[in-house]
């Protein structure tokens, strides 16, 4: 506690929190298995979307390198081939890795069905008996 002297009075400064006030950051709620699933799938459908992207890449990059020996410049071509190459790779991870998304996905999803299934199933017996 902070006190001042002002005229004829005391005026008492308190420090931190006032009474009534509430500056404490709430936690946001756990996210929803409907969401995470959501948010998995939306990441599958990047990875499959960057796969195309590094196909059209390769693409470009042996038209460029077909051009070069046109042109009689092998160190060019060989350049552009390299880069074919790494795209070729680039895009098959990202195909391994959108359909290992989707088969997390079906995973959880079947787990999670699965248990709604148990819960219900436990209910209706707790009922019958």
């Amino acid at each position: 506690i902070n006190a001042e002297y002002m005229g004829n009075k005391f005026l008492i400064k308190k420090k931190g929190k006032q009474m009534g006030q509430d500056n404490s950051k709430r936690a946001p709620p756990p996210p929803d298995i409907n969401d995470i699933l959501l948010q998995m799938r939306m990441a599958s459908k990047r990875f499959e979307a960057e796969s195309r992207r590094a196909e059209k890449e390769k693409k470009a990059a042996l038209a460029k390198a077909k051009d070069c020996l046109a042109k009689s410049n092998e160190d060019g071509a060989r350049t552009f081939l390299q880069i074919a190459c790494q795209k070729q790779q680039e895009s098959l991870n990202m195909l391994k890795m959108s359909h290992k998304m989707d088969a997390i996905t079906s995973q959880v999803k079947g787990t999670n069905s699965s248990a709604t299934v148990n819960f219900v199933f436990a209910s209706i017996n707790f009922l019958l008996s």
